[in-house]
């Protein structure tokens, strides 16, 4: 192969500053030499041939910037390739064909590249935690136990006598791995309630309810007629990819809500021999 000079981005890192604006990730990517600029997180996936050590700091290192370069690319005085005959050709995790990409890392503005691995790439470009965040807020909630609330009596109730309350839901969800764009992405989830009644009543908490006589979750009814009972569950989820970092997934998307009525009838008691 003739000579070959890549316009990797380097040039430009020299006099990039990784403290600059942490809380935001930032790909840049220059087409010419198919090489990618990230400032923040990365996903280092199953394809990264790298130390797990790596792949959990790149999914929450805010300090850190990665390079992701040819594999050919070699660091000399010149940028120039003279050479390429590696086949780099890959299959990624979203089962698309991609090619095998140096990664390199820094550490701070101080601190030299450090070549810690390589990864396969698709042609969107790599992954961050920040670009799946919107999908995964979007589709966890799809996975999650149905909220299909029950009570015991089931239907007429008696005033002044209590009734129980199941949520039947577990208190806690996964791991369940499933594809959120293609990517392999393991979900767990912890889960609470509040049960909100029309007269005013309401209760918080983690139990998932039981039947009598143990149910925790109860509530008598004071008047008779109509009764509205509503019950939400909130979930306190995270995510991960083979990085084997927890993410906590973001959005107030992960509630579940559901109202429903009850009949409450007076009785009394009646003396008979």
């Amino acid at each position: 192969m003739s000579r070959l000079k890549i316009l990797v981005c380097l040039f430009c890192l020299l006099l990039f500053n990784t403290s600059n604006s942490q809380a935001d990730v930032k790909v840049s990517a220059d087409q010419d030499s198919g090489s990618y600029l990230i400032d923040g997180q990365i996903l280092l996936d199953e394809t990264f041939s790298g130390s797990s050590v790596t792949q959990e700091q790149g999914a929450v290192c805010q300090g850190c910037a990665w390079l992701l370069t040819n594999v050919c690319y070699v660091f000399d005085q010149n940028y120039v390739i003279t050479s390429c005959t590696t086949y780099s050709e890959c299959t990624t995790v979203e089962n698309t064909t991609g090619e095998r990409r140096k990664i390199w890392r820094k550490l701070g503005t101080d601190e030299p590249w450090l070549l810690v691995g390589m990864m396969c790439v698709g042609p969107k470009g790599p992954n961050t935690p920040q670009k799946l965040k919107t999908s995964i807020s979007e589709q966890t909630i799809e996975y999650l136990p149905r909220l299909l609330p029950t009570t015991q009596p089931a239907n007429d109730v008696l005033v002044n006598t209590d009734v129980y309350f199941l949520s039947n839901q577990p208190n806690f969800f996964g791991p369940k791995t499933v594809r959120v764009t293609g990517i392999p992405v393991t979900l767990t989830a912890t889960s609470s309630w509040v049960w909100r009644f029309s007269d005013g009543t309401e209760i918080q908490t983690t139990n998932s309810g039981t039947g009598f006589p143990d149910g925790q979750i109860r509530h008598s009814f004071r008047t008779k007629g109509l009764q509205t009972i509503s019950v939400t569950t909130s979930w306190n989820a995270s995510w991960k990819t083979n990085s084997k970092v927890s993410i906590p997934v973001p959005g107030k998307s992960l509630t579940q809500t559901t109202t429903f009525t009850l009949i409450a009838h007076e009785a009394r008691g009646v003396l008979t021999r």
